[in-house]
């Protein structure tokens, strides 16, 4: 298995389920692919992608209030929709 598959799903596995501090289990493996350094960017965005989906755990209030209302709008719309497919 190649690493940039094994370090976002280890991101995953080692963020607690839920966090003891209160903070969300997104946050937790966003911010530990973000701590491990290299392409954060890109492994971080695929962690975000599977904790969400690993969990009910959205992305924190204040990373969402970040994108304005409008945008943050569509970016709800979209994971809506995006989860209304993985439903379906």
């Amino acid at each position: 298995m190649p690493q940039a598959l094994q370090i976002p799903l280890l991101c995953c596995a080692s963020a607690t389920l839920p966090a003891a501090d209160d903070v969300c289990y997104y946050e937790e493996a966003v911010r530990e692919a973000i701590r491990l350094g290299g392409c954060s960017a890109s492994r971080a965005i695929f962690v975000g992608a599977c904790a969400a989906a690993l969990s009910a755990s959205p992305p924190p209030d204040d990373w969402m209030a970040r994108f304005g209302e409008s945008k943050r709008a569509e970016v709800l719309e979209l994971a809506e929709a995006l989860a209304d497919l993985g439903e379906s």
